[in-house]
Formats: C-alpha cells, sequence, structure tokens
C-alpha cells in the first residue's frame, strides 16, 4: 500500500495547514495573554497614581495642621478629663493645706508633724500621678 505522490503531498499540506492553524491559535492565546496583562498593568498603574494622590493630599493635610498648631498657642485644658485632673489636684492641694494650718494652729510640735506630713503628701501625690499615668 504504497501512497501516491498526490496522496502524500495533500497529507504534507494538510499537516502544514494544521500547523499554521496552531500556530495561529498559539500566537492569538499570546495576544490575549498580553492584552490582559497590559489591561492589570493599566489597572495597577490607576490604583499607584490614586495612592500617591491620597499620599500627597495627606502629606499637604499635614503640613497645613502643622502650620496651625504652630501659629496657635495650644489652650491649658482642652478635654473635661483636663478639668477633672484639675479639680482633683486643686482640691488635694487645698485640703493637704488646710490640714497643715490646722498642724501649724494646734500641735505643739508642729514642725516635725508638718515635715512628716508634707513627705507623706509628696509620696501619696507621686503615686496618685503614676496611677493616673498608668490607668489613664
Amino acid at each position: 500500500m504504497a501512497a501516491s505522490d498526490f496522496e502524500l503531498r495533500q497529507l504534507l499540506d494538510t499537516a502544514s495547514y494544521l500547523n499554521s492553524k496552531l500556530e495561529i491559535q498559539n500566537q492569538d492565546d499570546l495576544k490575549n495573554k498580553t492584552l490582559l496583562k497590559k489591561e492589570s498593568l493599566e489597572g495597577q498603574k490607576v490604583i499607584l497614581s490614586d495612592i500617591k494622590d491620597a499620599i500627597e493630599t495627606y502629606n499637604r493635610e499635614y503640613i497645613e495642621r502643622e502650620e496651625v498648631l504652630d501659629s496657635a498657642p495650644a489652650p491649658t485644658f482642652t478635654t473635661i478629663q483636663d478639668y477633672s485632673l484639675f479639680i482633683f489636684f486643686g482640691g488635694f492641694a487645698v485640703f493637704n493645706l488646710a490640714i497643715l494650718v490646722y498642724i501649724f494652729r494646734f500641735s505643739n510640735y508642729a514642725f516635725p508633724l508638718a515635715m512628716g506630713f508634707m513627705l507623706l503628701v509628696s509620696l501619696i501625690y507621686v503615686f496618685l500621678v503614676f496611677v493616673i499615668q498608668r490607668l489613664g
């Protein structure tokens, strides 16, 4: 069963045709992949541009707010916590001053008692400040 030259030529032409179709299909796949990559890259460039714009906006806002803070003096009391601590420590000072006055007016050993009381009050004050820093 020897194939004739015509059949061999037809088989070769068919193989060549199928091979060219396969190459075209591979090229189309590559083109599609390339287009998808380009679209993905362009999308990432847009996202990067948005991020850069946001960073620039935040930097500009930071600089503007820093300039405002530098130009305006900071208020002493800004929150309720500031007022409550001022009232607490002010009351603590008035209470201790009243006890000191009482010690000096009605005690026979006023100076040693006052020094001991001041030491005790100082320790309590330091303890309160550390507790507020730790928990507050």
